[in-house]
């Protein structure tokens, strides 16, 4: 399943799904826009039928799972189906379409370093973490599984920031200081192993445009914060 935004790439994932040896049964494209709900969830209630006669076992979700999730879980499929999502970012912002997100418990993806890996990072608390702290001394920043679905998350700004920045200044300053799109795009290409807050193990170049090397199967569940997804195992670095 996939939304219309990634229908681009759908034949390519499908291939490679193919290419691992599963058999794709069928295939379903949500045509209706993320802000149209009622519409989607007409599409979603074909899909899901659909998903019903073919008799299948699993469902891969490629890109944003939300409106597949929820769809899933309307016609009761998300208990009786392995589901996938290649797209752990929106499996972790399911956004406010879905009232109960324990209807996503159990979904499966591949997920980078998740909130508690950063959190106890050296790097993030020296150069993130404490960086705001001194600035903000009233700010209330706790590790990010402390924080209740009600309560304004502050990890969530400072690692999406701090880390953001780390970055572009590791990619600025293998640039040089004739900064221009051509150098910042040879830079960012020639950082084959460094690091950066939350992410011991990094690396960029032509063919790769993220910068996380560690990677472990994760699975969605509620109740780990305001809901994310929490790895299986030990981070493993994919790109050694």
């Amino acid at each position: 399943m996939a939304g219309l935004a990634d229908e681009a790439s759908h034949d390519s994932v499908i291939q490679q799904i193919e290419d691992k040896g599963i058999e794709v049964v069928g295939e379903g494209i949500i045509v209706a826009p993320d802000g149209d709900t009622a519409a989607q969830d007409d599409e979603l209630g074909i899909i899901t039928e659909r998903i019903k006669e073919l008799e299948a076992t699993a469902v891969y979700i490629h890109g944003n799972p939300a409106s597949s999730i929820r769809g899933l879980s309307d016609a009761g499929l998300n208990t009786e189906l392995a589901i996938w999502t290649n797209n752990p970012s929106g499996l972790n912002n399911l956004g406010s379409t879905i009232a109960d997100r324990s209807v996503a418990n159990g979904v499966l993806t591949v997920s980078g370093p998740d909130d508690n890996f950063i959190w106890e990072d050296p790097a993030y608390q020296s150069e993130c973490s404490e960086v705001v702290a001194a600035a903000i001394p009233d700010a209330d920043i706790r590790p990010p599984l402390d924080y209740a679905e009600e309560e304004e998350n502050l990890f969530n700004g400072i690692r999406y920031g701090c880390r953001l920045i780390a970055l572009f200044v590791a990619i600025a300053e293998a640039a040089g200081a004739d900064l221009t799109q051509e150098s910042f795009q040879a830079g960012a290409e020639s950082l084959s192993d460094f690091s950066f807050p939350g992410s011991p193990s990094a690396s960029l170049s032509a063919d790769k445009l993220f910068a996380d090397d560690l990677f472990s199967l994760a699975e969605y569940d509620n109740d780990a914060g305001d809901g994310q997804a929490v790895p299986l195992g030990d981070l493993v670095d994919i790109f050694s």
